[in-house]
């Protein structure tokens, strides 16, 4: 591809971005290049969700120059790795200094040292996002392939750079199966075997690194596809002995709390917490990710027909990512959801004055009676909720 081709195909935002990125480079004799995932999502047709950009220098103090030039803001950087994120009115721009590296050991993160393209591109993970475009410096204009890249993606052909590389890194795994889920692809037979023999060095993850990758194939549009692809694979079992995924996973909104809960939905609870710890989960995903089968129990034990009000008092202590969860699975979680997560009796704190109750558990308990009522068809009006509180704090006084 050639760079005009490239600000043609962009999305307007990414464009102008890329532009500013172009002629900030021109000023500070910056070599920059437009590489990987941009580039192969290009040629793939798709609008790339993010500007993918490596400098052979300083990249932390260019992209601190570049959002400044936008306007925007540097969200992220991390001074060990070279890399920094600009966020600019609806632009992600990622950014990398050109390095090699060097894994101590499976699952590490890597030693990096400053390099030239070339050497960049021979480190990264497959060869579809092993491909740049010179935007400026002196090979401005040049277009790197050096593994076969844009074959393989003509190919749908997703390939490893070196026989090491699962090994290496193993949560290129993870990101192997979102691949084959988002773009379509097939692994290529060396790289399948590759991938098979390296799987138990998913143990081998930190907490962190694997929080991450689950969270970035849980963000996916295609994530139901992903974690199919990503248990047939073993990964789950490889992560955390005995995680088997429930035989149905629901449709869900862009929640990464509830898609975690999706995972676990049938998990044992001694399970569950082992996930929790295991992929080190953020309080609010750990907390629903441990009830969910819980709530799930608690629905199946209630008798067919019950009032909504039991469903009600079944799902009002449970988290509300693990109901979003469920309800694509029971009618009576999508039914709470809908009609009952947040209804309250058509009462207002001057009608419960009027009634002489003041702010105290008495109110509370019967602010939680009259709700349960409304639910249930027994107090739709204010005054059949004025009518029902005056019995309910009369059978009290009795």
């Amino acid at each position: 591809m050639r760079y005009e081709e490239v600000v043609t195909a962009l999305p307007p935002g990414q464009a102008h971005a890329l532009e500013e990125a172009r002629r900030l480079a021109e000023v500070d004799s910056t070599p920059l290049w437009c590489v990987g995932g941009t580039l192969r999502d290009l040629m793939l047709g798709r609008a790339p969700a993010d500007l993918d950009l490596v400098v052979e220098g300083d990249a932390v103090g260019f992209a601190a120059r570049l959002a400044s030039r936008l306007r925007g803001r540097l969200r992220a950087r991390h001074v060990r790795f070279g890399t920094a994120v600009v966020l600019a009115a609806d632009v992600y721009i990622d950014l990398a200094m050109a390095r090699s590296e060097r894994y101590p050991r499976p699952g590490a993160l890597p030693q990096v040292l400053p390099a030239a393209i070339d050497a960049d591109l021979a480190r990264r993970d497959f060869t579809v996002n092993a491909i740049a475009l010179g935007v400026a410096g002196p090979r401005a204009g040049e277009w790197l392939d050096p593994h076969g890249g844009e074959t393989d993606l003509r190919a749908r052909v997703l390939r490893v750079l070196h026989e090491a590389s699962f090994r290496d890194d193993p949560t290129r795994a993870w990101r192997a199966a979102r691949y084959v889920a988002r773009l379509g692809v097939r692994l290529e037979p060396r790289t399948r075997a590759r991938l098979a023999a390296s799987v138990g060095l998913q143990a081998a993850l930190s907490p962190a690194r694997l929080h991450d990758e689950l969270s970035l194939l849980l963000r996916e549009t295609c994530w139901r596809g992903a974690t199919r692809v990503a248990e047939r694979w073993g990964l789950f079992e490889a992560a955390v002995p005995g995680w088997r995924l429930p035989r149905r996973l629901p449709r869900l909104p862009a929640d990464p709390a509830a898609r975690w809960c999706a995972l676990l939905v049938d998990a044992p609870a001694t399970l569950a917490e082992r996930v929790v710890l295991r992929c080190g989960l953020a309080r609010r995903e750990a907390a629903a990710a441990t009830a969910v089968a819980n709530v799930r129990r608690a629905l199946d034990a209630l008798p067919d027909g019950a009032r909504p009000s039991l469903v009600a008092r079944a799902l009002d202590a449970a988290p509300t990512a693990a109901v979003r969860a469920l309800a694509p699975l029971d009618a009576r979680a999508a039914a709470y959801l809908r009609r009952w997560h947040r209804a309250r009796a058509p009462l207002r704190a001057e009608d419960l004055d009027a009634l002489g109750v003041p702010a105290s558990p008495e109110r509370a308990a019967l602010v939680t009676a009259l709700r349960y009522a409304w639910i249930d068809g027994e107090a739709s009006t204010r005054e059949e909720a004025m009518r029902l509180a005056r019995q309910i704090l009369h059978g009290v006084q009795r």
